[in-house]
């Protein structure tokens, strides 16, 4: 388990190779969950353009050929929001608890993705493009749904991995329209240790430690 305070590395890998990486500060870390602390400001590394592409193809259109070519350049992206992140071991999705520079809650987003695993600089998972954006009501919509089609449609993603995605959104979704934790207001309250600062990758940010689980 890591300790409060640490900051490890989120790494997304696909076939091989780092997909983007971003650095987070633990909260708290124990069996049942992670919570990994992303301040605004905090700078990520992200697939850019396919190498010799034409830059001014759509960020859709982007993602796919990167993901179907597993070759593209990286760029650095700030973080425009703070999330704390909450991760459990198995489910094929993060949840991020959100406030805007003010730290008024302005919602959830649900991020589907792999069910990450341990490295020695801190998780491996893989982005699934689909997501849900939450309102603090609990109102809900999906996120890049058509880009999520499209993919499929190009047999990106295994089979495996769209069926689990979608068992995964009706697990999500029940505890949307439940309150269920953490959609019960549980980390509203939270607040950042003011002494710490933005974490930052570290020089091994690119090496891949492990491979995502299915």
């Amino acid at each position: 388990m890591w300790t409060p305070g640490t900051t490890v590395t989120l790494q997304e890998c696909w076939k091989d190779q780092v997909w983007a990486a971003r650095p987070l500060r633990v909260v708290d870390d124990n069996e049942a969950r992670a919570l990994l602390w992303m301040p605004k400001g905090t700078v990520r590394t992200i697939p850019g353009y396919p190498e010799g592409a034409d830059a001014s193809i759509a960020r859709c259109d982007r993602t796919i050929a990167n993901l179907s070519a597993s070759s593209w350049e990286y760029v650095e992206h700030v973080w425009d929001v703070s999330c704390l992140w909450v991760l459990e071991p198995n489910p094929y999705f993060g949840i991020w608890i959100t406030w805007n520079e003010d730290h008024e809650h302005i919602g959830y987003y649900v991020n589907f993705q792999a069910p990450y695993v341990r490295t020695p600089i801190g998780i491996a998972t893989m982005d699934y493009v689909i997501d849900i954006i939450v309102e603090p009501d609990l109102t809900w919509s999906w996120k890049d749904a058509d880009e999520f089609e499209q993919i499929i449609d190009r047999s990106i993603f295994s089979t495996a991995v769209i069926d689990a995605v979608n068992r995964s959104a009706e697990e999500v979704i029940g505890r949307i329209e439940r309150a269920a934790y953490p959609f019960d207001g549980s980390h509203l309250d939270f607040v950042p240790d003011p002494s710490w600062p933005h974490p930052e990758l570290p020089s091994t940010w690119d090496v891949v430690y492990a491979s995502p689980k299915d």
